[in-house]
């Protein structure tokens, strides 16, 4: 019987066996590599992704509970450094190359084209273990009754929760105005989600003593925002420094004397390479101190989720009343459905959020729920709407504000 994830990530903390880490490199490589390609769109940039992914498993492998579910925390990793590495590109001239790259893709006339790339935001958007038995049943292919191993249920509860996460993933794409049935949902995920990664991605990946080697000297996501010349030359001089790493004593000489020679003729490019590195090192700062005061003006967002709940609760209450409602009751319970919804679409897509939305009042709510929100630009009008209420709230109070 083969070993499990946790058997061979035990071994290879314990032994260091590369023999473990090309196993489970062999066994994912695959599934992480089509995650990030769908979402940077350059085969070379989910390749960088993928590395940077498995050197994330090489840094935590001694950490991860023995209950973990490798398939679902590498699936989280590459979508985290995915869109790390798509901020950075955006930031460069390079995001037109991929802009035009996404947007030739999104003109293929198939359900998979539209589909394809919006399937990890939906993935996103669904619970841990909705997002957990999605993965396990069609990414990875696992029949119900080793789903329900993994997650502790029977294969009939197994096969109600996928069920029941497939439906969610099915709704997801329908208020993004793209209609797919779940039979054919599950048949375009199972056969189209995971594809091939280049020959030879998985055996570069293998080695744990590249892996350590690259995550002991820099960190991940700076190494994709290099370019490859740039990582040759930064690798080239590490080795030479250290002496030791993945090469032989011989070979790091040749490679120094190589990179001596390059540097008395090139040393105009090698200064604007650098310069150009500590660019892509300032950029990424600057995009992890704006990640950290979002959270930090987020942090009214439990008090409403608990309106959020509260609404949800009136809903449910409304949708009781009899048939013989009157025609106000009605109007009200349409109301209430509105505003679930706008709030649903900033649960679903927080990065279209303000902090000001703390605010706002329900009566503010209703009032940009009142337009037409049956369409994807109507939704959009209405978030729009309440933006522009909490912003005018929160002038109101900066205004009144003693000097």
């Amino acid at each position: 019987m083969s070993e499990s994830d946790y058997q061979l990530l035990r071994r290879y903390v314990q032994e260091h066996s590369e023999e473990a880490y090309a196993e489970i490199v062999r066994r994912y490589v695959d599934l992480i590599y089509s995650a990030a390609l769908r979402q940077v769109r350059s085969p070379s940039l989910a390749e960088e992704v993928a590395q940077a992914v498995f050197i994330d498993l090489a840094r935590n492998a001694n950490s991860l509970p023995s209950n973990t579910v490798l398939s679902a925390w590498l699936y989280q990793v590459a979508r985290r450094s995915a869109i790390d590495v798509v901020r950075a590109e955006t930031r460069r001239q390079a995001r037109e190359k991929i802009a035009v790259a996404m947007n030739d893709g999104s003109e293929v006339p198939n359900p998979w084209g539209e589909i394809s790339p919006l399937l990890d935001e939906g993935m996103a958007s669904l619970s841990e273990e909705d997002r957990t038995v999605v993965l396990l049943r069609y990414f990875e292919g696992r029949n119900l009754r080793a789903v329900g191993r993994h997650l502790g249920l029977s294969e009939g509860a197994a096969q109600k929760r996928v069920a029941r996460a497939v439906e969610r993933l099915r709704r997801y794409f329908e208020r993004k105005q793209i209609a797919v049935g779940s039979d054919s949902l599950v048949a375009l995920v199972s056969t189209r989600a995971v594809v091939a990664a280049p020959a030879g991605l998985g055996l570069a990946l293998s080695s744990a003593t590249a892996i350590s080697m690259t995550a002991g000297t820099m960190g991940a996501i700076e190494t994709i925002a290099m370019t490859t010349i740039q990582k040759t030359i930064i690798a080239s001089t590490i080795t030479v420094v250290l002496g030791a790493g993945l090469y032989q004593r011989q070979q790091a000489k040749d490679l120094a004397a190589e990179l001596a020679a390059f540097r008395l003729g090139t040393s105009e490019t090698l200064a604007a390479m650098e310069r150009a590195y500590e660019e892509v090192s300032d950029d990424f700062r600057a995009s992890k101190k704006e990640n950290e005061r979002l959270r930090g003006e987020l942090r009214d967002l439990p008090k409403l989720r608990g309106e959020l709940v509260r609404l949800r609760q009136d809903s449910e209450e409304l949708s009781r009343v009899e048939d013989t409602a009157s025609p106000s009751e009605s109007v009200a319970r349409d109301l209430v459905e509105r505003v679930s919804a706008l709030k649903d679409q900033f649960e679903i897509s927080p990065e279209l959020g303000i902090p000001e939305l703390a605010l706002v009042t329900e009566e503010d709510w209703i009032v940009a729920a009142t337009g037409n929100m049956d369409s994807e630009i109507g939704l959009r009008r209405a978030m729009s709407r309440i933006r522009g209420i909490a912003e005018n709230r929160f002038g109101e109070m900066a205004g009144s504000a003693p000097v």
